[in-house]
């Protein structure tokens, strides 16, 4: 299997199971992201309450609800129109994996949304017969999140010195973003803001 994809699968099975950001604090403005740099491998993980993506959190209900998850979808599989790392660097999305049960999106995308919200959404997860969260679990009554994380290859890795974060121009919600970044440089972290924008190392 190639390496990537192999990389890919541990990540859908670890946000599949909850894990990484899933445990971080639930603030309607804030979010966190995870930059981790390994050879030409870039991935970025997102945690953040639905609440700043789309405005509500709980399945669509109105046609205007179920139009913000579908344009959510949308956006989340073009990963190089919200994280633009070192142009010099030629990073190239691979994959994003995003996990939000509410929405029914659980699993992995390419270049595209993997699934438009229904009526259905929230109940019945894409993949597999498992349905959607009970209440007080994630994606279930009050609070829900959306975990992701998308892959970048990089043909030149030693050109990548950065991320330019684009979330808060696709995302109003948004006040403020925790990064932590583990790369060849060593672990920093970085408080990003719509005036702050850009992640370098």
């Amino acid at each position: 299997m190639n390496r990537m994809y192999a990389v890919i699968a541990v990540i859908a099975t670890s946000l599949a199971c909850g894990k990484s950001l899933a445990q971080h604090a639930h603030v309607h403005g804030n979010a966190e992201l995870q930059i981790a740099v390994q050879g030409q491998a870039l991935t970025v993980q997102l945690a953040s309450p639905l609440e700043n993506l789309i405005g509500f959190e709980h399945a669509p209900r109105t046609d205007k609800q179920k139009a913000a998850a579908q344009a959510l979808g949308e956006r989340l599989a073009r990963p190089d129109a919200l994280f633009v790392p070192s142009r010099d660097a030629r990073c190239t999305p691979h994959a994003s994996v995003v996990n939000a049960p509410v929405l029914g999106m659980n699993g992995v995308i390419e270049g595209r949304a993997e699934k438009q919200p229904s009526a259905q959404a929230g109940k019945t997860a894409h993949r597999g017969h498992s349905h959607g969260p009970k209440k007080g679990e994630l994606g279930g009554e009050g609070h829900a999140e959306l975990l992701a994380q998308f892959a970048f290859k990089c043909e030149q890795p030693a050109a990548l010195k950065g991320v330019e974060v684009r979330l808060f121009d696709a995302f109003r919600g948004l006040r403020r973003i925790d990064a932590q970044v583990a790369g060849p440089a060593g672990q920093k972290a970085v408080r990003l803001s719509s005036s702050q924008r850009m992640v370098s190392w």
